[in-house]
């Protein structure tokens, strides 16, 4: 049996009690709470853009507890949708750290039984279609702290490029997300690669005037590497910052 729309739209709507009445309906008493389904329901069923009940649930910052019930029921937490976004892709980008924790828990068995060589972009790494972004790519972006360092700590690839060649740490660097930048250097993340434009994180964070985020740069550990390097455009990143951080820039040399 298919899902119905009431179901769908519960999770939609996190009426967790709603959701495991239905299911031991259909599956038997306690069966929601077994992850052994009688085949009746289809719970990776996907809707027209290839979204399951997981997918649906895990845009809930606070759905944590329906993330849960749809694993126990036997939700597969590696289904990707039609642009290749996992449910864990989807929490990272909403920063629901219960759901990630949950969903991490399922797939730290799977992930750590791969072959070495697959798991920078499998499962915890996969990428989406298009833009080829991991859930790391996603949570640094958004400034989640705290789902970043879950995922640091799950083993996540801290030098994943996307499609444009930026890592988690250049696109936090974009958005000036300072403790998230600081979580990923910290667990060994390299500030040196360059994206398509030749850009390295310090480019990025000067480009976007985030003054502390070029500042960490400027002061961490490659900082004299980051300042030297000149893009596709022949430019060094402070040559790309406005005025304002430019100067900022020079007084912090001078005092080095």
């Amino acid at each position: 049996m298919g899902l119905g729309m009431d179901l769908r739209g519960a999770v939609e709507r996190n009426e967790v009690g709603y959701v495991e009445s239905e299911l031991e309906k259909v599956m038997g008493k306690g069966a929601a709470g077994s992850g052994v389904a009688d085949g009746a329901l289809m719970l990776d069923e996907a809707d027209e853009d290839g979204r399951t009940l997981l997918h649906e649930a895990c845009v809930h910052k606070n759905g944590g507890e329906m993330v849960e019930l749809l694993l126990r029921a036997g939700c597969d937490v590696r289904v990707a949708d039609g642009a290749g976004l996992t449910p864990l892709h989807v929490a990272a980008t909403v920063g629901a750290l219960s759901t990630v924790r949950a969903l991490l828990q399922r797939l730290m068995p799977l992930h750590e039984a791969l072959p070495q060589r697959q798991r920078k972009t499998q499962l915890i790494n996969a990428r989406s279609n298009d833009a080829r972004l991991t859930a790391l790519h996603r949570a640094a972006s958004k400034g989640h702290a705290a789902v970043v360092n879950e995922l640091i700590q799950a083993g996540a690839y801290l030098d994943a490029k996307d499609k444009y060649q930026n890592t988690p740490l250049m696109r936090a660097a974009g958005s000036g997300y300072t403790a998230v930048m600081s979580l990923l250097m910290d667990a060994g993340a390299d500030t040196r690669p360059i994206n398509n434009e030749g850009d390295n994180a310090l480019h990025v964070a000067c480009e976007n005037a985030h003054e502390a985020a070029a500042l960490l740069l400027w002061t961490s550990e490659h900082g004299k590497a980051l300042r030297m390097a000149r893009n596709n455009a022949e430019l060094l990143p402070r040559e790309v910052a406005n005025d304002s951080l430019k100067s900022k820039l020079v007084s912090c040399s001078a005092e080095q």
